[in-house]
C-alpha cells in the first residue's frame, strides 16, 4: 500500500479512537453537599450533553429547587451555567470532596424531582407544574385541559410570584410547596380563574431513637407505576431509595436486599441494614 494513503489511514484511525474515547458524564447522579444553615443538601443532577438539570432539597428543614441549562466538559471538569463545577471521577463526580455517585443512566430527571401534581379545587380535574430556574430567571411550565403553558416570572413580591404567557398569569404563594394543602395558587387562562392546591408527597423528618443514623429526611411517593420511599441524611452511603412490598392498615414497609424501612400507624419506625435494626421516631413525636 502506498506510504501517504498509510499514514492518511492511520491519522484517521487516530482520530477516530480519539473520539471514542472522549469523556463522556451523562447520566443521573446523586449526591449531599455541605450546606451552612441545615444538615446538607441532597442533590439529583442528570446530563445530556450540554444540558442538565439539577434538583437540590434541604435535608430536614422545607425548601427546594430544580435548575436547567447548559453544562460544559473541558477535561474531567463539568461546568454548569450556574456556578457550580463537578470533577469526573470513576464511576461518578465529585464536588470538591463530595462524591456524587452514578445512580441511572438516565439523561432527564424523573417526575418525582421535577413536576408538581396539582389538583383544580372545583371541577377536581389533574394539573402538572414544572417550576425552575433558567439564566437566574424562574419559569412555570403548566399542563392543563389538555393544554401547554410556558409561564415566565414577571413580578415577586414577599408573599407570591406572578407568572404570564400571553393571556395567560398564575399567582403562586412564595410557600406553596411547603405549606400545601393550606395554601393554593390562582391560575386564569385568559378567560376563566382557576384554583390549584398541591397533590404533594408525604414528608416526613425521623429521628434516631438510639443507635443509627442521627436523622432522616423520609419522603414517601408514588412514581405512577409503585409506592416508594426515599430516606435522605448527611452521609450518602446511608441514602435509600426502597419500593413497598407490603401495606396494611397498621404498617408499611419498603426493602431492597440489603436494607429494609418499616413504619407503623403511630410514627414509630425501623430501618434495618444487613440484618442490624435501628429504630426511629417521628420528629416532635
Amino acid at each position: 500500500m502506498n506510504k501517504i494513503l498509510q499514514w492518511g489511514l492511520l491519522a484517521v484511525l487516530s482520530v477516530c479512537s480519539s473520539c471514542a474515547t472522549k469523556p463522556s458524564c451523562d447520566g443521573t447522579y446523586e449526591g449531599v453537599l455541605p450546606a451552612a444553615d441545615c444538615a446538607g443538601t441532597y442533590v439529583m443532577l442528570a446530563v445530556d450533553g450540554n444540558r442538565y438539570e439539577l434538583f437540590e432539597k434541604y435535608i430536614s428543614r422545607p425548601g427546594s429547587f430544580l435548575t436547567c441549562g447548559d453544562a460544559t466538559l473541558d477535561g474531567k471538569v463539568l461546568r454548569l451555567d450556574n456556578g457550580k463545577e463537578f470533577t469526573l471521577t470513576d464511576g461518578g463526580l465529585s464536588s470538591g470532596e463530595q462524591p456524587l455517585r452514578l445512580v441511572s443512566s438516565d439523561k432527564q430527571l424523573a417526575d418525582l424531582y421535577t413536576t408538581l401534581q396539582l389538583k383544580e379545587t372545583r371541577q377536581g380535574e389533574d394539573a402538572a407544574l414544572k417550576l425552575y430556574e433558567k439564566g437566574g430567571v424562574h419559569y412555570a411550565d403548566l399542563s392543563f385541559k389538555g393544554e401547554e403553558y410556558a409561564l415566565k416570572s414577571v413580578a415577586r413580591t414577599d408573599s407570591a410570584e406572578e407568572y404570564k404567557d400571553g393571556a395567560a398569569s398564575l399567582r403562586l404563594p412564595v410557600d406553596f410547596v411547603q405549606k400545601a394543602p393550606f395554601v393554593q395558587a390562582d391560575f386564569t387562562d385568559g378567560k376563566n380563574d382557576f384554583r390549584f392546591t398541591l397533590l404533594a408527597p408525604a414528608n416526613t423528618v425521623y429521628v434516631a431513637d438510639g443507635e443509627g443514623p442521627a436523622s432522616f429526611d423520609v419522603v414517601y411517593y408514588n412514581d405512577g407505576n409503585r409506592a416508594l420511599v426515599k430516606l435522605l441524611c448527611p452521609d450518602l452511603a446511608h441514602c435509600y431509595t426502597l419500593p413497598q412490598t407490603e401495606a396494611s392498615a397498621k404498617t408499611a414497609v419498603y426493602a431492597d436486599d440489603k436494607v429494609e424501612w418499616s413504619i407503623d400507624n403511630e410514627n414509630r419506625a425501623t430501618l434495618r441494614v444487613d440484618g442490624k435494626a435501628y429504630t426511629y421516631k417521628a420528629a416532635g413525636e
